[in-house]
């Protein structure tokens, strides 16, 4: 190992020049590149909320990343009921999502396309900003009044005994709750739906049992 440790350096020390002139000649060949990279482009690698946009088209990542944006669900949740009331697409609630600013920000200054390979390496240093949310009023009172009416209320659900292979299996119970018309809308005016989480609302909810709770359709299935 040595041996070949004194080789190369003994090489390198007979051919400084010519590697100083090569590695010269490849800085000024990549820094050339950079300073053509064309403006209008994403750099190399580059990935936005989880989506390769590598190379891309600023116009094109944003319209990418706006179809994904409001093709996504928004879980509404009450208390601590475990599935979804609804899942509407934001722009049932009024809400547009635009990511064409922050796509447009991310820019590859001069000074950094002076810097041999950071076409690389710059989108690490990148710290891209939020989309842009736009809210209709209008839109989100319509589907408000469409899904709850005058009330939120969530009913509860009773637990119950389905016959399966000759035994009663449980259907567990859920709660229902009570809560305020403008509390739905205060926390639907205001998620921020971003594609690296799944988003959701959770409206607080005075709890209200359920006249059949799971323990006692169990207590019955016993009996039967």
């Amino acid at each position: 190992m040595r041996r070949y440790a004194w080789v190369i350096k003994r090489w390198l020390g007979q051919h400084r020049r010519m590697v100083l002139i090569s590695g010269g000649g490849v800085a000024l060949l990549l820094i050339f590149i950079q300073l053509l990279y064309p403006g209008d482009r994403l750099l190399l690698f580059t990935r936005l909320d989880n989506v390769a946009v590598s190379g891309w088209k600023k116009q094109d990542a944003a319209w990418e990343l706006n179809k994904q944006s409001m093709a996504q669900p928004i879980g509404i949740y009450f208390g601590a009921v475990p599935h979804a009331y609804q899942s509407p697409q934001p722009e049932a609630i009024g809400l547009s999502i635009d990511h064409s600013t922050r796509i447009n920000a991310l820019n590859y200054p001069w000074y950094m396309r002076l810097i041999p390979t950071s076409l690389l390496w710059e989108h690490f240093v990148q710290h891209p900003t939020e989309p842009v949310y736009a809210r209709n009023d209008t839109v989100l009172n319509e589907f408000i009044a469409k899904s709850l009416g005058n009330s939120c209320d969530v009913k509860p659900k009773d637990a119950s005994l389905v016959a399966k292979d000759d035994k009663l299996n449980l259907v567990p119970s859920t709660n229902g709750g009570i809560c305020k018309i403008e509390d739905v809308k205060k926390a639907l005016a205001s998620v921020k739906p971003m594609l690296v989480t799944k988003p959701s609302v959770n409206i607080k909810v005075k709890v209200v049992a359920p006249n059949v709770s799971d323990g006692t359709a169990t207590k019955l299935a016993k009996q039967l």
